[in-house]
């Protein structure tokens, strides 16, 4: 959703809704964190092309000791998801 505006981006988040209610699988590649974490039932964390991680955003907070993924991809990754873009 980069370059989108803000009611672009919520459409598009409650069209994703609409097929997740319909049992469709989608895979949303993003550097948004937060959005992540509030449209998937699972999340895969790529480093640098390598899958580090994989699990619900739950699972993820629970084994990474961490109140959001954001802090989850810190603990894992060392720095922050904008270094190196």
């Amino acid at each position: 959703t980069v370059g989108m505006d803000a009611r672009v981006r919520r459409k598009t988040w409650e069209f994703i809704g609409t097929l997740k209610e319909k049992g469709k699988t989608v895979v949303l590649t993003t550097h948004y964190i937060e959005e992540a974490e509030t449209l998937s039932d699972h999340v895969a964390i790529l480093d640098f092309g390598e899958l580090i991680d994989l699990g619900t955003p739950k699972e993820l907070m629970e084994k990474h000791d961490a109140e959001d993924l954001e802090k989850v991809f810190l603990k894992i990754t060392g720095r922050r998801i904008t270094e190196g873009l």
